[in-house]
């Protein structure tokens, strides 16, 4: 009775919030390190498509962008060979949306990130992108532009503190 009624509500988390496994492998993966610090929250829009802009450097800042948010968010992260993850977490993220770009990312690996991000923009959710060092000619930063023109997403800029920081780390939502 009551084992079917949890294995039932957690079917339904996991169709409501495809990465349901992977914000929980995360939360239960950050009691080993630092206390990640949400500032800024309330600037999340609660509906629509959204653009995260961010300034993570490795896949796991990036995963914990997203395990901050209340809300559906696929990532677009470029290949850093980023050890500090464990299998488990990578394989969740891959099933729940990550979009793992080679560090030499061609025009084609960039038209089917965009492909996939422009989907789930336009099904209201959340975009997260790694915006370094933004400029006219970036890609990020055109590739941004493209999106926000076609689906009308408002983009919100997130600045990641890492561990090892003089600050607190956490991600900061401007």
């Amino acid at each position: 009775g009551l084992g079917c009624f949890t294995l039932l509500a957690l079917v339904m988390l996991v169709r409501r919030m495809p990465d349901f496994l992977v914000r929980s492998s995360l939360w239960l993966g950050a009691w080993r390190r630092p206390q990640l610090r949400v500032d800024g929250l309330e600037h999340l829009p609660v509906d629509g498509p959204v653009i995260l802009a961010g300034n993570w450097d490795h896949l796991n800042e990036a995963l914990l962008v997203a395990a901050a948010t209340d809300r559906y968010t696929r990532l677009i992260v470029q290949k850093d060979g980023d050890a500090n993850i464990g299998e488990i977490t990578k394989r969740l993220s891959y099933w729940s949306g990550l979009v793992l770009l080679p560090e030499n990312a061609t025009v084609e690996h960039w038209n089917l990130a965009s492909e996939s991000a422009m989907t789930t923009l336009k099904q209201g959710e959340l975009v997260g992108i790694s915006v370094t060092e933004p400029s006219a000619e970036d890609s990020e930063t055109r590739v941004i532009e493209a999106w926000r023109a076609e689906t009308g997403a408002r983009v919100v800029p997130v600045f990641c503190i890492a561990a090892g920081s003089k600050h607190t780390p956490g991600a900061h939502v401007v």
